[in-house]
């Protein structure tokens, strides 16, 4: 049970009565508004259409979802059976420095604490809350949910991190999520301008049924493909699950070993003419997401080859506007690669100068994940080791897979 300390701010012996009567009325009119802001923003979400932030399905804890908009946050965690309390603490500055530092999870700098509805503010890194307001919050056996006026934290960052506790009625902690040592991340907030308005436009038109043949078309390689060795297609599969929710078809064109160089020549499945195949009319209507590159850089790469890269990319863009004009491109840069910095470089230099050059919105999966740690060995999966010798990894684990999915919607999923 907490203990607070805004106590320590008030000299009562000081403070004439009267003042002590209009500071209480004060604060219960701040409390007060703050939960009818709360309340204005609790709209009925359809959830189901929200990807999970992450999903363990041996927890008791099974996920956690997030909606995160300018002016207010949702936060929804699914149990197999809820507890007596419910804890969500935020890290609300991405600082590990700041906030109080709980053992739960590393590099953890909690700044919030959203205890059975009621929202506490960290005081320093010792177990120190202040009670500042309630959040919206409604609690059932499978699930609880909290909406927060997030006009009330300080120094929002834009990337944050969350972890959940779930406790007994004598406060005894009995499960957690994430259940390892690493604080999930939120995704973050997306801007207006940010290129990709026309593609979630277009998905949303989608989903109110004024547009009933939109198709996202996925191209990749064996960190895309539905192949039992490498990776079983998680990524695509995540994406298409979601996209169908929103009345969008979703089809995969990779293949492992599959270049950019391949596919722009048109001379193996799939090739640029099997993406084309699968547009109707001009184009207006589809959506083609590229990440290729990993295998150009392996087998032609090295020192300066991402001008190359980019052209059989570029090319390929091109040859499929030739024949559907309007297509929508979006660009998701391939993962990074433990042990293989030299070729991570040229593709990443391939993707960001294509990006601007052909004014392509781009999904930069190496800065938005694989950045603050680039060697995060849970993120990939441990057979490449066995593949390509020791700390050799190209290929990611299921939570690395999600991980990119879920950024992948961040991005393309529209707001309501």
């Amino acid at each position: 049970m907490l203990k607070l300390y805004s106590e320590k701010y008030i000299n009562f012996t000081v403070l004439r009565k009267e003042n002590i009567v209009k500071r209480l009325i004060l604060a219960f009119l701040v409390l007060f508004c703050m939960e009818l802001a709360a309340d204005s923003n609790q709209t009925k979400e359809n959830w189901d259409k929200i990807s999970p932030l992450i999903y363990e399905s041996q927890n008791s804890l099974r996920d956690i979802k997030v909606i995160n908009k300018d002016d207010f946050l949702k936060i929804r965690v699914d149990a197999n059976k809820t507890q007596t309390h419910t804890g969500i603490y935020l890290d609300i500055d991405n600082d590990e420095n700041t906030g109080f530092y709980s053992d739960l999870w590393d590099h953890s700098g909690m700044d919030y604490l959203i205890e059975d509805g009621r929202i506490y503010k960290s005081l320093g890194r010792e177990w120190a809350w202040e009670y500042i307001g309630k959040a919206w919050y409604s609690k059932n056996e499978n699930s609880f949910e909290v909406t927060i006026d997030k006009s009330i934290l300080d120094n929002v960052s834009d990337k944050f991190k969350i972890g959940v506790t779930h406790s007994n009625k004598d406060w005894k902690i009995v499960s957690k999520i994430p259940s390892s040592k690493r604080v999930a991340k939120f995704p973050r907030i997306i801007k207006k301008g940010d290129g990709f308005d026309k593609i979630r436009e277009l998905i949303l038109k989608a989903s109110n049924f004024e547009y009933d043949d939109v198709v996202y078309i996925c191209v990749g390689d064996s960190t895309r493909a539905d192949d039992w060795y490498y990776n079983n297609g998680h990524v695509f599969k995540i994406v298409k699950s979601a996209l169908i929710q929103y009345n969008v078809k979703a089809y995969l064109e990779a293949t492992p070993g599959y270049t950019a160089k391949e596919y722009a020549r048109g001379y193996y499945f799939p090739s640029w003419k099997d993406t084309v195949s699968l547009i109707k009319g001009d184009g207006s209507h589809a959506i083609v997401d590229i990440s290729l590159g990993i295998n150009d850089a392996r087998y032609y790469g090295g020192e300066g080859k991402a001008p190359y890269i980019k052209a059989y990319l570029k090319d390929a863009i091109n040859k499929i506007l030739k024949y559907k004009p309007k297509t929508n491109f979006m660009l998701t840069m391939p993962n990074s690669m433990i042990g293989f910095d030299n070729l991570v470089k040229e593709y990443k230099k391939a993707y960001l100068e294509l990006s601007k050059e052909m004014n392509i919105p781009l999904v930069n999966t190496i800065d938005e994940i694989f950045a603050k740690d680039p060697n995060d060995f849970s993120l990939f999966r441990d057979l490449d080791a066995y593949d390509y010798g020791a700390n050799k990894r190209i290929h990611l684990s299921i939570l690395g897979q999600r991980k990119v999915a879920d950024l992948i919607l961040s991005y393309i999923l529209p707001d309501n």
